[in-house]
């Protein structure tokens, strides 16, 4: 299944607490544990303070997420959480007081999967809150160069457990074309791919949103793939570099 509708189905049971399928939430596969002194971009999108979705930081009142995670949702009943690889616990928590999904947004087809949220106070700035660079409109990024992603994500499919601690693991990014291959036609130039053709090393369910992160710069935001870790199936990001400018014309970063 692909990962993206497994997690919208997760998201379901968590509005209405079925606790079941909560535990699908889980973390990143094959990686390990991160210190947030690392990563300190690295948000926990929360509804109704339960962890959903990932999320970066780009200010200290804007982030970013995927559109699949806010869509249809009211800001009223989102919040982040900064400062902390413990998902339970520690760091700033705020309210989410605006949220803006990208216009041409495509459900079907999980194009301009992006969004972006505007917390009611400012997160205060420190060595573990702080924002991630963001690429030039329209910055290419080549196939090979490595990049990392984290979140609080499933380690497997259908993983019944949840993390308490941030996971990260290291991913090449996969050239367009051999991409768009390997999903039949379905990449389009909004989205990046990037893991191993072997498999096992990947961003999964919950990790939605997150970020993907090359030489300190967001260049992805985790959207969706086949499954988790399979081979010949690489993760599928929003490529941020499209969208350097429709961000700074709604956030003014």
């Amino acid at each position: 299944m692909f990962r993206y509708l497994a997690l919208l189905l997760a998201l379901s049971a968590v509005a209405y607490g079925e606790h079941a399928q909560y535990d699908e939430f889980g973390r990143i596969v094959g990686g390990s544990s991160a210190s947030i002194s690392d990563f300190p971009y690295q948000l926990s999108l929360r509804w109704n303070n339960a962890h959903f979705c990932g999320a970066a930081l780009i200010s200290s009142t804007w982030a970013v997420s995927a559109a699949h995670c806010t869509i249809g949702r009211s800001a009223s009943g989102m919040s982040l959480q900064a400062g902390s690889a413990n998902r339970l616990s520690g760091g700033q928590v705020r309210a989410v007081s605006l949220v803006i999904n990208h216009p041409s947004y495509n459900a079907r087809t999980i194009d301009n999967d992006i969004s972006l949220l505007r917390v009611s106070v400012a997160f205060t700035l420190s060595s573990t809150v702080r924002a991630v660079a963001l690429p030039s409109q329209g910055q290419a990024v080549s196939s090979g160069v490595y990049a990392v992603v984290s979140g609080w994500g499933t380690m497997t499919e259908g993983a019944s457990s949840l993390p308490t601690v941030l996971q990260q693991v290291s991913v090449p990014v996969v050239a367009q074309t051999t991409c768009n291959l390997l999903y039949w036609g379905g990449i389009t130039s909004n989205m990046l791919c990037a893991g191993y053709l072997a498999g096992g090393r990947d961003a999964c369910q919950g990790d939605s949103g997150g970020p993907l992160v090359s030489g300190g710069s967001l260049i992805g935001v985790v959207s969706w793939g086949n499954g988790c870790a399979r081979s010949n199936s690489p993760g599928v990001y929003a490529r941020t570099a499209i969208y350097r400018d429709w961000i700074r014309t709604n956030t003014g970063v």
